[in-house]
């Protein structure tokens, strides 16, 4: 047995937040979510990578850079999917 696959792995801050205000989306996966909201989920998975860390200082635009990467990628794949409904 691969030693990972007895690892528990939680999931992934975006995925988790994509998934809690995927009923915010717009109907039309076409539209955007506004600013304001996107700004909020990359700021909550920024934290989410900054707890991973232990709030080490010096991270806060690393942690937000990849924070904003993760939830545009979740984002698109979240619009994709409902464009294929």
């Amino acid at each position: 047995m691969d030693n990972r696959e007895s690892l528990h792995v939680p999931p992934r801050p975006a995925a988790v937040i994509v998934s809690a205000v995927s009923e915010a989306m717009p109907d039309d996966p076409t539209l955007a979510l506004s600013g304001a909201m996107r700004d909020q989920m990359i700021a909550e998975a920024a934290y989410y990578l900054a707890e991973r860390r232990g709030f080490a200082p010096g991270y806060e635009l690393a942690d937000w850079l990849a924070a904003e990467c993760e939830i545009d990628r979740a984002l698109e794949s979240a619009r994709i999917a409902a464009a294929a409904t």
